[in-house]
């Protein structure tokens, strides 16, 4: 699936926005192999005063800051304050290619409100991209650096085709209605048995337990646009437990016991292949 899990280690895979996401995957062929992962672990966000005596006239008290200026001032320096977190760290070559992408957001904003016709708030997983009171507080959030990171070692160091990768990302959350994608309710009976996200790894990684043996395929994937609404739903879940700062990384724990030939039809299938096409 392009959005959420990858059968391997460290991998980012294509279209969407989640495609960006570095997820190191844990394999397994039973349940006992999971070592301490278990499937039934439980499913878990100024009046002026006149002088009294002649004189010259006061220049008048500047205008107090808006409290849009005060909140993106008090932003800015909080960001300046804070410590650069464990995820924050780049090599200086790093550092030149996020710095070209970053320089090319306002352009790749507007290249996506042109193919959608209509303006957007652009962000990714709760964290802006362009500040939309033209303050420069995202400039100074190196959360957006580790995302757009993301998005550069996702397409081997290409800054141009991680630009594009970008670009199509905002058109498709756009698309996919993702940022209301949170909100909706889905049968617990029939996919807490498919995968959830719990718990963290060692690193304060989060979790996503991923199953595909002795699964129901007609209530999993017979109704095809419920199911892929809800793998992505999954995902970001997942991506809104990660900071940032310290913590950029999602652990995705596949599970393969039960699954064979049999298990495999093509109600199945077809569902595999539309989640990879995402």
């Amino acid at each position: 699936m392009a959005d959420a899990t990858q059968a391997a280690t460290d991998t980012v895979a294509s279209k969407t926005d989640s495609t960006a996401v570095q997820n190191d995957t844990v394999v397994f062929g039973t349940e006992a192999d999971a070592a301490g992962f278990s499937r039934n672990a439980p499913t878990t966000t100024d009046t002026s005063v006149p002088s009294p005596v002649p004189g010259p006239v006061p220049e008048a008290a500047p205008a107090p800051a808006s409290a849009t200026e005060d909140d993106a001032l008090a932003e800015s320096l909080q960001l300046e304050s804070k410590p650069i977190g464990k995820a924050q760290h780049f090599s200086e070559s790093q550092k030149e290619s996020i710095r070209k992408l970053r320089d090319q957001l306002p352009e790749i904003v507007k290249e996506a409100e042109d193919e959608l016709g209509k303006t957007i708030e652009p962000s990714l997983w709760g964290v802006p991209l362009v500040s939309p009171d033209g303050t420069d507080a995202v400039l100074r959030d190196l959360r957006v650096d580790v995302i757009l990171y993301k998005f550069i070692k996702a397409r081997n160091n290409d800054v141009v085709q991680a630009r594009e990768m970008l670009k199509k990302t905002l058109v498709w959350r756009v698309q996919f209605d993702v940022a209301n994608i949170l909100e909706e309710k889905f049968p617990e009976d029939v996919f807490s048995k498919v995968g959830y996200v719990y718990g963290h790894d060692r690193e304060g990684r989060p979790v996503t337990y991923n199953f595909y043996g002795n699964l129901d395929n007609a209530s999993v994937f017979g109704n095809l646009d419920r199911f892929l609404r809800w793998r992505v739903q999954l995902h970001e879940r997942g991506m809104r437990m990660l900071d940032f700062v310290d913590v950029a990384d999602m652990v995705q724990v596949h599970d393969y016991d039960g699954v064979g030939l049999l298990s495999y039809d093509k109600t199945a299938r077809t569902a595999s292949k539309a989640t990879v096409q995402l």
